[in-house]
């Protein structure tokens, strides 16, 4: 080839934007995704007006794509009254990473809720702060706050037409290697497995017997939420709608793992 077919070959290729190279801010951005499990608290009409106050456990998982361009997240979190009484669990899908074009960290959340929103991050020192973009009539800003080794304090506010944040849950996050035993939110699906059994089997059992007992019969209702099996007839689970696309504690962080 003569030199200067080559020159213009080499030319035309360096035309073709580069891929970018993941570098330092990736570094600096994973110091707050790490695998996490939480425990936390929802606050009074933090879910809407009218919503009660709650407590919640949780966890979440990190993988890096695109030869860690991305982080990825995936978090689940159970939500109970403060009687113990489940109400919700709630999921979320996180992607954040570098924008070397806008100088800032960007993020993409999808949450069970059916809410999509694109966020911009900064980091100040070990403080990690995503808000909403553009001008929604709700913001939201989400904290990772490293205020030890083994601890992230992750917070979820909001802020409707421009006034002040308003908090709406808070978490302690633990980072937990994989492999390790099963985090909080695992654990409670386990236990509210238990709870369903006890009161759709067990306890029906114990109240049939007891009447066998005194030759009495209890009236049953069949109710097709009760997987096909005869139970006492109960009200279906009260389930607390978000009043706006505004709530949702996000990737890793929280009094007990992140938001």
């Amino acid at each position: 080839m003569h030199p200067t077919e080559e020159t213009a070959v080499t030319t035309t290729l360096d035309t073709v934007p580069k891929p970018i190279m993941p570098g330092a801010e990736m570094a600096d951005l994973l110091r707050f995704h790490r695998d996490i499990s939480w425990t936390g608290s929802i606050a009074e009409g933090g879910m809407g007006p009218g919503t009660p106050a709650m407590t919640a456990s949780g966890s979440g998982t990190h993988t890096l794509i695109q030869d860690g361009r991305w982080v990825v997240g995936d978090y689940r979190q159970d939500q109970h009254l403060l009687d113990g009484t489940h109400v919700l669990t709630w999921q979320l899908h996180w992607v954040a990473g570098w924008d070397p074009a806008l100088g800032e960290y960007r993020a993409t959340v999808a949450d069970c809720y059916g809410h999509a929103e694109v966020m911009s991050g900064r980091i100040d020192g070990d403080r990690l702060v995503f808000e909403s973009t553009g001008d929604p009539p709700t913001r939201i800003r989400l904290t990772w706050n490293l205020v030890g080794p083994d601890t992230i304090v992750w917070r979820n506010e909001t802020s409707a037409g421009g006034g002040t944040w308003v908090l709406i849950e808070e978490y302690r996050c633990t980072p937990v290697r994989r492999g390790e035993p099963a985090a909080p939110g695992q654990r409670s699906e386990l236990l509210e497995a238990i709870r369903r059994f006890n009161k759709r089997t067990l306890n029906p059992l114990m109240l049939l017997s007891r009447d066998a007992d005194t030759g009495t019969r209890p009236g049953w209702t069949t109710s097709a939420a009760d997987r096909g099996g005869p139970t006492p007839h109960r009200s279906s689970p009260v389930r607390y709608p978000a009043a706006s696309p505004s709530r949702w504690p996000t990737a890793a962080t929280s009094t007990g793992t992140a938001t």
